[in-house]
């Protein structure tokens, strides 16, 4: 990730805490692995719901849980419970590789895990590495994937369902709809310049 990314409050008060932010997001995907072996379940909705019933009925547990993921992975800082808050509503599911990994984005929107790493290909004209971009962001393999397999047509000349030049127009505006009429006027001319009429 980025250094002007933002994370959601849980993760964000990690990173305050002295944690690195790529050590504070493999350690909230430790916690969701660590309770995916716990609880595991092989639909989301259902991993989150007994997620949210083992720490409404077993708090202890889920405390114990979260302490000994802290204890088995090397960590700069001394974290438990109390400065590690878990929240299994974050819990998502990769759309490419199936794995659940915990949404960090701020706005809880992202799709695609971070296993695998970033994507990269080795470029035999220039003998560096390639990156996958999207809004200036290194992509991992997932998202990479993800994004080749929205795009449509092919590598070169790919599709897109975005239409950038449509405008919507009214052809029977009504008689105080001057800006409809302005439109239609424009659309009219631009079509008879055009021989399309």
């Amino acid at each position: 990730m980025g250094k002007n990314t933002s994370y959601v409050k849980e993760v964000q008060a990690v990173i305050n805490e002295g944690l690195p932010e790529e050590v504070a997001i493999e350690l909230f995907q430790a916690l969701t692995e660590q309770f995916e072996g716990v609880d595991g379940h092989a639909e989301t909705e259902q991993f989150k719901q007994n997620l949210l019933h083992y720490r409404k009925y077993d708090l202890v547990g889920f405390r114990r849980n979260i302490d000994k993921v802290c204890q088995d992975n090397p960590l700069p800082i001394k974290l438990n419970w109390r400065k590690v808050k878990y929240q299994p509503k974050r819990i998502k599911r990769c759309e490419i590789c199936g794995y659940y990994f915990y949404d960090v984005s701020r706005n809880g929107r992202k799709l695609t895990c971070d296993r695998y790493g970033e994507y990269f290909r080795f470029d035999f004209t220039n003998r560096t590495y390639r990156y996958y971009y999207k809004n200036g962001v290194r992509l991992s393999d997932c998202a990479a994937e993800y994004e080749r397999r929205r795009r449509t047509g092919s590598v070169l000349y790919p599709n897109s369902n975005r239409k950038p030049y449509e405008v919507l127009i009214d052809f029977q505006p009504s008689e105080n709809n001057k800006q409809g009429h302005a439109l239609l006027n424009e659309v009219e001319m631009t079509a008879w310049k055009n021989r399309l009429n």
